[in-house]
């Protein structure tokens, strides 16, 4: 009986096999998919001299927009593959006002059984300081790398947005469902909002960063700001290797932070959840005041001196050295630890 299902197995694999190398080495679905679909291949050239704010709106495809090699042009192109219908429909329609180039992609709305569009846009910009970037995409991705501008703006309904190497004064990025990634900024103000999926803000300095998510994990690692605003419902925070005044807000999820010291007042709260806040050196001038609600507080930091401690430590006040700067911490249901 197992030698019977062995040969069944085995043909089965030759069978596909041999199905995938007739198809170019695609597997069944890519085959099937490129069966169903044209080629898309579409090129622009725009003349962006006295551009300052470009504005892009598509309604189902990725737009990528990154720094070009040309000086004065911008080389836009729409590569992939859609059903032949929307393939043939597909056009870049652009209008100008003043300084101000608008976007937009159009597809051939027409209800139909089989639907399939799998197209990027793709930007390249010429280097110069752009004023604004303003991204909105409904059903599609969102990349912007290598570029320096006042402010970007970017809007994906159902979709990912990565933002990486941006120099902006302001960033707002903003996800309906997908994850935000954003890396390498320089920025005055950021803001990153999530509905459903996670963010994650790697090697950043500005004077305020505000991360925001309904259902997902924040992670952000290498940062410098003035302040940092950070709320999730439902996920956890991550935090490590950064200087910030920092104000954490966890409805459902853990909070951990990863220091070398603690420079400025910081305020961690946890509905449910733990707080865990690791540095690497015992605190020079620190103020510790906890309070948890079913949860115990625990200081494993040498040079602490407690002022207040309750028998089972739901509540802990006290301080290293002179407490200069203020780690506020509160839980409902979760543990706190220094260590």
């Amino acid at each position: 009986m197992k030698r019977s299902v062995g040969i069944i197995l085995v043909l089965i694999g030759i069978i596909g096999l041999t199905y995938v190398i007739g198809m170019g080495g695609k597997s069944p679905v890519e085959g099937l998919i490129s069966f169903m679909t044209d080629e898309v291949n579409q090129e622009y050239t725009l003349e962006m001299n006295q551009v300052e704010n470009l504005n892009i709106e598509s309604r189902s495809i990725n737009v990528n927009i990154r720094k070009g090699s040309g000086t004065s042009q911008a080389i836009v192109k729409l590569e992939g593959n859609a059903t032949p219908s929307l393939a043939r429909s597909l056009k870049l329609d652009t209008m100008r006002s003043g300084t101000m180039l608008q976007l937009e992609t159009s597809l051939d709305n027409e209800w139909r059984i089989i639907r399939i569009v799998n197209v990027t846009m793709t930007i390249e910009l010429p280097e110069k300081l752009w004023n604004a970037l303003d991204v909105k995409v409904g059903s599609g991705n969102i990349t912007v790398s290598d570029v320096a501008t006042g402010r970007i703006q970017t809007d994906a309904g159902s979709g990912n947005v990565s933002i990486t190497a941006a120099n902006v004064d302001v960033l707002e990025a903003k996800t309906g469902s997908g994850n935000i990634k954003a890396d390498t900024i320089v920025g005055s103000h950021i803001t990153l909002k999530a509905g459903s999926g996670n963010i994650k803000l790697t090697d950043t300095e500005s004077k305020h960063i505000e991360a925001i998510t309904s259902s997902g994990n924040i992670a952000i690692a290498q940062y410098l700001a003035n302040t940092m605003n950070i709320r999730a419902i439902s996920g956890g925070v991550d935090l490590s290797d950064g200087f910030a005044e920092l104000t954490v807000k966890v409805t459902s999820g853990n909070i951990k932070l990863d220091a070398e010291q603690l420079l400025y007042d910081t305020k961690l709260e946890a509905s449910s959840g733990n707080i865990t806040v690791e540095l690497e050196q015992d605190p020079d001038s620190l103020a510790v005041d906890y309070m948890g609600g079913s949860g115990v507080g625990r200081i494993n930091k040498n040079g602490f001196t407690a002022s207040d401690m309750t028998s089972d430590k739901d509540a802990i006040k006290g301080m290293f050295g002179d407490g200069m700067v203020l780690l506020y911490a509160r839980t409902s249901s979760g543990n706190f630890t220094l260590k």
